[in-house]
């Protein structure tokens, strides 16, 4: 399952990744396969995550879905998740 579809909007939403793990990286010092979001709820960054959800409005717990599909998309690339 391809999370971000062959269209503009899927183009856009990777483009989004990119410069969130980018920043993520190069600023933040941190893993360059994780956004600052995934980040956020893991640390947890309690402000910082309320500060993105809150730009993220329409994705409920946005922080946390990020993770969650950070960790998908590790377990896809282990083979453990069949979706």
């Amino acid at each position: 399952m391809n999370m971000y579809p062959r269209t503009f909007k899927g183009w856009f939403q990777r483009l989004l990744v990119i410069i969130s793990q980018t920043f993520n990286a190069l600023i933040l010092l941190g893993d360059p396969d994780e956004t600052v979001s995934a980040r956020a709820y893991r640390t947890p960054w309690p402000r910082v995550a309320a500060t993105l959800d809150a730009l993220w409005f329409w994705e409920e717990d946005h922080c946390r879905a990020s993770f969650g599909r950070d960790l998908q998309r590790a377990s896809r690339l282990l083979g453990v998740y069949d979706n």
